[in-house]
């Protein structure tokens, strides 16, 4: 099993049932990133790359796989802006009314795949400023009712 990670910027972390708001590329809620075996994870690599540092380290325990909607391909990206999308956006609401939460893996193949759309007139040009707006191969939960953290290092 992958271990998956969420990095704050808060010593003391609580977590609460998290209010999902549409409009916005991103969900709102709890983001992970998997653990890879370097030993960091795919976020950490991006802060480390961007010069953002700071970050608290908590291991994300069990996360419901048969509950969280996997986009790991153009086809899935596709699935879920033809299944999700409201004018030039996902409605985040919507998906919650059937997952916990969504992860984003494969990140790099489709991040070179989507840049080309990456022009204002394309019809994939919503598509592609969802996936351009992910750093790194990561997921969000929304419901984390039954999601455990705790420290990576203590």
């Amino acid at each position: 099993m992958v271990e998956m990670l969420h990095c704050s910027s808060s010593r003391n972390l609580c977590i609460k049932l998290i209010n999902k708001s549409p409009g916005y590329w991103k969900p709102q809620g709890l983001w992970y990133s998997p653990i890879q075996s370097s030993g960091y994870s795919a976020w950490q690599e991006w802060c480390r790359d961007n010069y953002y540092t700071g970050n608290y380290e908590y291991l994300v325990e069990e996360i419901p796989g048969d509950d969280l909607l996997l986009i790991n391909s153009e086809e899935g990206v596709e699935e879920l802006w033809n299944d999700y999308s409201v004018s030039t956006m996902i409605d985040w609401n919507r998906v919650s009314e059937k997952y916990i939460g969504v992860e984003f893996s494969n990140y790099k193949t489709l991040k070179s795949i989507y840049k080309k759309y990456c022009q204002p007139r394309h019809e994939k040009f919503n598509q592609a400023l969802l996936i351009l707006s992910l750093d790194c191969d990561s997921g969000c939960i929304w419901d984390v009712s039954n999601i455990t953290l705790k420290p990576r290092f203590e």
